[in-house]
């Protein structure tokens, strides 16, 4: 029984997390400079909205349309780094409760099930994969896995789910951010022909942004 105790104890202190990584991923989602970061990805999306706007002013409106979607993305991506900076700092603040109980507590599934997901789709957060290994250390890789592959009652937020979707963005969303582009630098698009392109199956728009390519290409 002596034997079986002392096992059970070093199981439970491989279990526990370093609280160094975790705080060092929290750090990484909310750096110190975080203004600045802001600024920086704030002037890329401007210049990437810049750059659309000349694609639609020079008639190239299949590849303005596939390139939009790389502002959506980026949106949904700052957005959802938001929410896991939160989750971060709470994983960091309760990490004696968590080290302390054997189970993921339920007013934390949320965070770290969120966590566990978002790693491997946040490749510029390489801490992150960091604490999923941990929490996989600490709650068993079908914990991990569950919240990967979103299982039933897996826990991971609703909007980071959405924000964090390989899915196209919806056709509203882009033609909604294409006016707002067209607007915002005074050109004069007429969407009509876009909102019909959108309602072509995807290899036909594949089709039409090399055409429009080639046709460009051609003229230099």
């Amino acid at each position: 029984a002596g034997s079986l105790l002392r096992q059970g104890r070093r199981r439970r202190r491989r279990r526990r997390l370093p609280r160094r990584q975790v705080q060092d991923a929290a750090q990484a989602v909310h750096p110190a400079d975080k203004a600045a970061v802001r600024n920086r990805r704030e002037l890329q999306l401007r210049q990437m909205r810049r750059d659309i706007a000349k694609l639609l002013e020079a008639g190239q409106e299949a590849t303005a349309r596939i390139r939009v979607e790389h502002i959506i993305r980026e949106e949904n991506m700052m957005a959802a780094q938001e929410i896991l900076e939160l989750f971060c700092e709470l994983v960091a603040v309760r990490l004696p409760v968590i080290e302390r109980d054997w189970e993921c507590p339920i007013d934390l599934k949320e965070a770290i099930s969120s966590i566990c997901f978002a790693a491997p789709r946040c490749s510029d957060l390489p801490e992150l994969m960091q604490v999923q290994m941990m929490f996989a250390t600490k709650y068993g890789k079908e914990f991990v896995a569950a919240a990967a592959e979103l299982m039933p009652d897996s826990g991971v937020n609703r909007q980071i789910i959405e924000l964090l979707s390989i899915r196209p963005p919806p056709v509203d969303i882009k033609m909604k951010l294409l006016k707002e582009i067209a607007e915002e630098h005074e050109i004069d698009w007429d969407p009509s022909e876009t909102e019909t392109e959108y309602l072509k199956p995807h290899e036909d728009l594949l089709v039409s942004v090399y055409i429009q390519e080639t046709m460009a290409g051609s003229l230099f």
